[in-house]
């Protein structure tokens, strides 16, 4: 599998420069090291990530993984609004992963190895914020790299902070990258219709390059069974099998621990982005982040970053997540139960497969020619109640699959249906007897716990270049246990 697994990766290697630091000098200072309190130190065991492209993904669309390690519990999801010179993006805790409105997804991992100073890569997290305020593409990121760009880098004010991490992007063109980024130079390696890891050492910067091993290791291999078993990687498949692969040891013990693993005790949040739809100049695009330690027992939940700010359910899910932590132990520290953390990835892993299926009929439905209002609101209203039913799921442990779909009535016009192949837009034209495109609104309630309230279920309308007709959105108002 391993020669499989070299063929489906095209590695390019971008000449690296010794002119100098990569920064340039900058009229403003944006951030201080306030950001970075309460982080944790650099080591050699933080965050492992994943690219997926083309032939390898779900209908071709890329797909970008990190799960953060770090002694920093609470990872909350942040919005960052557009303006005149920077774009809009959805992150967590704004800096260590995320996606903006363009599409471009970005995560990074820690190399210390690629700086000499004792506690490299606290520049790192600066870095991945203003990817996401200031390029497009993957292209963009390159070019603003090779340029030195004072948008990327501007240290004045940071005292020669060190930088030393590898940052993973995948973009709305559908092309996914790694970028390993040291003081005086990076080199890239583009995953090309394949699959590609990083953790935390180098795999192709010059001189200190080395092949997989360890936890990159294993998410090769978890990829690989994907891959050998479907033929194809989608999203779903890297949250549940590899952003929380312990060797399977959930499968086949009573009792374990899930030390040096891909998801470990300091795996404190999760990010699988799914990027490769131009419609909209990539404002289609989604994140799915896990918050709270650790992703083996919680659940992703989506954020698109045209949908505005994010659900306040998100910001608390770190708590929840923990209750099924202190569950799925038991009675010991460091051991978890076979049978407890299955019996939550039932609930969790079909309210993920809920949110899926939900998008998927959002993006296959959704008309071209929205105004900037009603895509807002579209996606707005995907998001409000998809997160709400899907903590729903989460918190009262229901593994019953809601029926509910985003409800579209458009007038019968050509529509836009995204195919398998990525940047493709083919016209349809369906009607019925009433001129509509109307989809089931036979929605069965959510099963309830304690004192939570029942949750709407809002239609959708649409009419040709008008304000939706109906708006309603779901959320659950009152304190969650």
């Amino acid at each position: 599998m391993r020669i499989l697994h070299a063929i489906m990766i095209v590695m390019h290697l971008s000449s690296i420069s010794m002119e100098g630091p990569l920064y340039a000098a900058s009229s403003s200072i944006e951030y201080t090291f306030s950001d970075y309190e309460g982080t944790s130190a650099f080591t050699l065991e933080e965050c492992t990530s994943i690219i997926v492209t083309e032939n390898a993904s779900k209908d071709g669309r890329p797909i970008l993984m990190k799960n953060r390690d770090s002694s920093e519990t609470n990872n909350v999801p942040t919005y960052i609004p557009a303006t005149n010179t920077t774009y809009a993006y959805a992150a967590v805790n704004s800096m260590w992963m995320g996606i903006n409105e363009k599409g471009l997804a970005v995560m990074n991992t820690a190399m210390p190895y690629l700086s000499d100073m004792p506690s490299p890569g606290s520049f790192n997290g600066l870095l991945n914020r203003r990817i996401l305020k200031y390029c497009e593409n993957v292209s963009d990121l390159k070019h603003k790299l090779d340029m030195k760009s004072s948008l990327l880098y501007s240290d004045a004010g940071f005292g020669g902070v060190s930088i030393a991490t590898c940052v993973g992007v995948v973009d709305r063109d559908g092309r996914g990258a790694f970028f390993e980024i040291s003081d005086i130079g990076y080199s890239m390696e583009e995953v090309v219709d394949g699959y590609q890891s990083r953790a935390n050492h180098p795999r192709t910067y010059p001189g200190l390059a080395s092949g997989p091993n360890g936890r990159d290791e294993y998410a090769l291999e978890a990829l690989d069974e994907i891959y050998e078993e479907k033929g194809i990687i989608s999203w779903e498949d890297v949250a549940q099998r590899v952003s929380r692969y312990v060797n399977k040891k959930e499968s086949t013990m009573t009792g374990f621990t899930i030390g040096g693993e891909i998801c470990n005790d300091n795996t404190v949040s999760a990010m699988v982005a799914v990027s490769g739809d131009v419609r909209y100049e990539g404002k289609l695009n989604i994140m799915w982040c896990e918050y709270g330690l650790v992703p083996i027992v919680g659940v992703f939940l989506p954020s698109m970053v045209y949908g505005g700010t994010p659900p306040s359910v998100l910001q608390e899910m770190v708590n929840y997540t923990q209750e099924k932590v202190e569950y799925a132990h038991g009675v010991y520290e460091d051991i978890y139960i076979a049978s407890r953390v299955r019996e939550i990835q039932n609930y969790s892993f079909t309210a993920e497969n809920y949110a899926a299926k939900q998008y998927n009929r959002l993006i296959e439905q959704v008309p071209l020619g929205l105004s900037d209002d009603d895509l807002s609101s579209t996606l707005r209203d995907y998001i409000d109640l998809t997160v709400s039913v899907c903590a729903d799921m989460y918190v009262n442990e229901t593994s019953q699959m809601p029926d509910y779909a985003v409800n579209f009535n458009v007038t019968a016009e050509p529509s836009a249906t995204y195919t398998s192949t990525p940047s493709t837009i083919t016209d349809t034209s369906t009607s019925n007897t009433s001129g509509t495109i109307t989809q089931s609104t036979d929605y069965p309630t959510i099963p309830e716990a304690g004192d939570y309230s029942e949750l709407l279920r809002p239609v959708i309308g649409f009419s040709s270049g008008i304000v939706p007709m109906i708006v309603l959105i779901a959320y659950l108002n009152r304190k969650w246990k």
